[in-house]
């Protein structure tokens, strides 16, 4: 990728998550990235397709580590170990990111499984996963459901401090990005407790 393209990328994220994907325009984005229409232009068509594009930029980087950490021998919560710091990593660097997730999700679900199926093995996982949740974990509940609940679970740990990081920076750390960032480094071990208490995993057997 460019470094013109990268601006331009960055400077939608800011416009899109200030202004919202509907009224953002592309003249939005061309003063935001300090370049010409005809410029921007020549890289993204629309301001969907740039949208779509911040969203490819981000499935292309998350899907792979993902896919290493499901498909290797670790137990379930120690897989969680290593999604949550990896997810804080990527999050701490581009904070819109789940609010992108979340306006797609409202605006074509269908579009954003389609994109996460053609860049990895969405329903290999999946199977994956249940597959050991049902081993690990002790819920009273059908496979897929007690599953659900588990994504559901880990990703609202995950996403809600960023979604509501407007509010935490006014309310909680007086608008300090180091506190911010201290703040979410120092969740993994509350989450993966969190998750313990709540799961129940399986004890291992001696």
């Amino acid at each position: 990728m460019s470094e013109t393209e990268t601006t331009i990328l960055r400077a939608a994220q800011s416009v899109f998550l200030k202004k919202g994907l509907e009224r953002t325009s592309m003249n939005d984005i061309a003063k935001q990235a300090c370049i010409s229409r005809p410029v921007l232009h020549y890289y993204h068509r629309t301001k969907r397709a740039l949208f779509h594009s911040i969203l490819i930029e981000a499935v292309e980087r998350i899907i792979p580590k993902i896919t290493t950490t499901i498909t290797s021998d670790l137990s379930l919560m120690e897989k969680a170990g290593l999604i949550i710091e990896f997810y804080h990593q990527i999050l701490l660097e581009n904070p819109a990111l789940p609010h992108f997730f979340i306006t797609e999700i409202h605006r074509d679900p269908n579009s954003l499984l389609t994109l996460l199926e053609k860049h990895g093995r969405v329903g290999e996982l999946l199977s994956l996963m249940q597959e050991q949740h049902a081993k690990e974990l002790q819920f009273d509940l059908p496979p897929k459901e007690a599953l659900t609940h588990f994504f559901i679970t880990l990703y609202g740990i995950l996403f809600f401090p960023f979604i509501t990081k407007p509010l935490l920076d006014v309310v909680t750390f007086k608008n300090d990005p180091v506190a911010f960032h201290d703040f979410i480094s120092g969740r993994k071990a509350l989450i993966l407790a969190m998750l313990t208490a709540l799961l129940k995993p399986v004890p291992p057997k001696n």
